[in-house]
């Protein structure tokens, strides 16, 4: 059974002989339309799309929308914690911490 390709979207990322494509797609069998994540394959010995992929319905896209913000903040690097230098009352320097230590 193939499913309907409805509307294909720019790659999110390509490495090496793999690109990450975004898909909304329709299945033939239900009607129901899905976003697909699937890597396609263009190498010497493989050309096609993975089965390393995901398809979401239209509600359990929305929450992964509505995540996307926790998830991006989770993503992001540790910040270092910032210092600086007072002069003590005899003129010599002397580091804070400012990360509560």
């Amino acid at each position: 059974m193939k499913d309907r390709v409805i509307k294909e979207f720019d790659d999110l990322r390509q490495v090496g002989y793999s690109r990450l494509r975004v898909r909304i797609i329709q299945s033939e069998e239900s009607g129901q339309a899905r976003v697909d994540f699937r890597e396609f394959v263009e190498g010497p010995a493989f050309t096609g799309w993975s089965k390393r992929g995901l398809r979401l319905d239209a509600e359990t896209f929305d929450r992964l929308l509505k995540l996307a913000p926790e998830i991006t903040r989770e993503l992001q690097p540790p910040t270092q914690p910032t210092h600086r230098i007072r002069r003590s009352s005899r003129g010599t320097s002397k580091r804070d911490d400012h990360d509560g230590r």
